[in-house]
């Protein structure tokens, strides 16, 4: 086998591929690589208080600086209202005035 045969049998091979294996192999790649992931940079090891006092945690608290979020978009003057259940369990409440500071 000669390298006009060889190179022959390669155009043939690629010519009898259809546009649906093409796309396949395009999205099995994609999702192959898709999935994989980037190493991030060690982070500090973050230190544990001894102790919190709930007391002083609980009740209404103002939003005064923020992380964007996607469930957020739209909101204006955040509250967080925070309450002691029975049992030591802490009931969460958030409010926000949508589309503008009046809603």
């Amino acid at each position: 086998m000669n390298f006009y045969t060889s190179n022959k049998y390669m155009v043939a091979c690629i010519k009898c591929l259809s546009r649906a294996h093409v796309t396949f192999l395009i999205t099995l790649f994609l999702f192959v690589t898709g999935c994989s992931t980037i190493p991030r940079k060690s982070s500090p090891e973050l230190q544990v208080v001894s102790y919190v006092d709930i007391e002083r945690y609980l009740g209404k608290w103002y939003e005064i600086a923020l992380y964007p979020n996607w469930f957020e978009e739209g909101c204006y003057r955040s509250t967080a209202l925070y309450e002691m259940l029975p049992g030591g369990k802490i009931k969460v409440t958030n409010q926000c005035r949508m589309h503008g500071p009046d809603g």
